[in-house]
């Protein structure tokens, strides 16, 4: 029996969004009517993908991000206007849900977005908050708190495997969840080298500017065919091209697959759901984890200590020298095991 599903990605870069993208083509696929609900680039992202779908706009968490302060401690410092939001989106969601029918809640690290009577379901590859050097005695806390959040759901998905293969210690946790593979929109297949590298950015500003100020330059300066999309999803998604550097704001899913599949080696951060694309379609990478943002850092240093994917801090980027030394790293390489979410879907009568 079809249902009536809202999906709402945190508005956190561009990757909770991005990770929907197949979650959504499979309600869909499945004879489901699907509402999506955000705010900023995610909302503007999931519009640009799906223009048939009906869209409600969030009350934002107004993430940003400092020059100097890290994400981590900016957002800590901020829990009183964080928890206000999650308070505003719940009782926007109560409103969506009532005026819409709605029959069942995916939501994407957004944690107001439940609704009694209703079954939800909280999507997250960060059910264990790591914490940066020297506030490790914080995690219990943090993560006592953390998991209060969660449990107003009935359910909890990890896009993952069931062996943490790409989230690693982000998902060992006393919740009861399950693994639903891997969620990439992308799909792995050969196609014949264009570019030596791809660099793709997201991600919330000032960093995204500061790392494209630092890039753009040495992506000149190394005169090789390569391709440079910036994340600007509201701009124009206009072109240009300098020396041998094709430069875009935006691509949708099907133009950025095809741009990643025809390059030797991809540039970017090290957000989780960039690297369910990388690992997917089996590419190696250079990792730029945003300065200050734990989760990042912990998974660009995991995969380099597993001779994965060569990562390098954004103060100290050379890039010519980072591409170099990412020739001894294997590169990632995960299947999809899409009857993973066919499962947890079929669980949750979808």
């Amino acid at each position: 029996m079809a249902k009536r599903v809202l999906i709402a990605p945190l508005n956190w870069g561009l990757g909770h969004a991005t990770r929907c993208i197949p979650v959504i083509r499979l309600l869909l696929q499945r004879g489901h009517q699907v509402f999506v609900a955000s705010d900023g680039d995610s909302l503007e992202l999931l519009k640009k993908e799906f223009a048939q779908l009906t869209f409600f706009e969030l009350p934002s968490y107004n993430i940003y991000y400092s020059r100097n302060i890290p994400a981590w401690l900016l957002t800590l410092w901020r829990t009183r206007a964080f928890l206000k939001s999650i308070s505003r989106e719940h009782a926007a969601v109560a409103n969506i849900v009532k005026e819409n029918k709605i029959d069942l809640i995916i939501a994407d690290n957004r944690y107001g977005v439940w609704a009694r009577g209703i079954k939800s379901i909280f999507m997250s590859h960060q059910l264990n908050l790591v914490m940066p050097p020297g506030t490790k005695w914080m995690g219990g806390v943090i993560n006592f708190f953390h998991r209060r959040l969660i449990r107003k759901f009935n359910s909890v998905w990890v896009p993952d495997m069931p062996e943490h293969t790409l989230s690693g210690d982000l998902t060992r946790t006393k919740l009861t969840a399950d693994f639903v593979g891997l969620l990439s929109r992308f799909e792995r297949h050969e196609e014949p080298r264009r570019y030596k590298l791809a660099v793709v950015l997201s991600g919330p500003e000032p960093q995204r500017t500061l790392l494209e100020k630092n890039l753009l330059p040495q992506v000149i300066m190394l005169n090789v065919p390569s391709v440079f999309v910036r994340g600007m999803v509201k701009e124009k998604m206009g072109e240009s091209e300098i020396e041998n550097v094709r430069i875009y704001n935006y691509r949708k899913s099907d133009e950025l697959h095809q741009i990643i599949s025809q390059s030797e080696i991809i540039v970017s951060r090290s957000g989780y759901s960039t690297l369910m694309d990388l690992a997917v379609m089996k590419k190696k990478a250079v990792l730029i984890p945003t300065p200050g943002q734990p989760e990042q850092e912990y998974l660009a240093t995991k995969f380099m200590d597993e001779r994965v994917a060569y990562s390098i801090d954004q103060e100290r980027l050379d890039l010519e020298d980072a591409l170099e030394l990412s020739a001894d790293y294997a590169g990632f390489d995960v299947r999809q095991a899409n009857d993973l979410l066919i499962n947890a879907f079929e669980k949750q009568g979808l």
